[in-house]
């Protein structure tokens, strides 16, 4: 008998996997990601020997995904700029193990939410997009075609917020 996760669950595991205090500083502040990485302890950051490939495998996959959910959501910033702010979040993220095989609405889902969590500081430009006072029309049709619930996406945004622990 095999154990199938939920995409919610699935999303929220593989999330709460990656994400490091340094994640959280780094999208919660407008300091480089290399000052976020030299405050936090040693353990944080501590590296699997094959981090650098699921790294690569990781960021191969959100090239994939990222045109398709600029394009949902209407992005106007530079795709080169959302990229660099991708790749710089990804830096952050602890890897245990292998890439998971997510499928590519799974992926797109990652994207928006790191797309959210860089809006804070990062990528101001989309605060309006992410803004959690009042409906935006765009993310409410990118989560319907993602078969998400703005609660799923606003619990799973949450593990990018800097009070949240492992």
């Amino acid at each position: 008998m095999r154990l199938q996760l939920s995409s919610f669950g699935l999303l929220w595991t593989v999330l709460n996997g990656w994400i490091t205090e340094v994640t959280r500083q780094h999208v919660n502040s407008q300091q480089p990601p290399e000052a976020a990485q030299a405050r936090a302890p040693a353990s944080a950051a501590a590296p699997w020997n094959r981090a650098a490939d699921v790294q690569a495998a990781m960021m191969q996959s959100i090239t994939r995904a990222l045109p398709g959910v600029m394009s949902a959501l209407q992005i106007s910033v530079a795709e080169s700029e959302v990229s660099k702010q991708l790749s710089a979040m990804v830096r952050t993220f602890r890897f245990r193990g292998p890439t998971p095989g997510l499928q590519v609405a799974q992926w797109q889902a990652v994207v928006g939410l790191m797309l959210a969590a860089a809006a804070r500081w990062r990528l101001q430009a989309l605060r309006p997009l992410f803004s959690q006072r009042q409906p935006e029309p765009l993310l409410d049709a990118f989560l319907v075609q993602l078969g998400m619930e703005r609660v799923q996406f606003g619990v799973l945004l949450e593990l990018f917020n800097e009070n949240e622990q492992q």
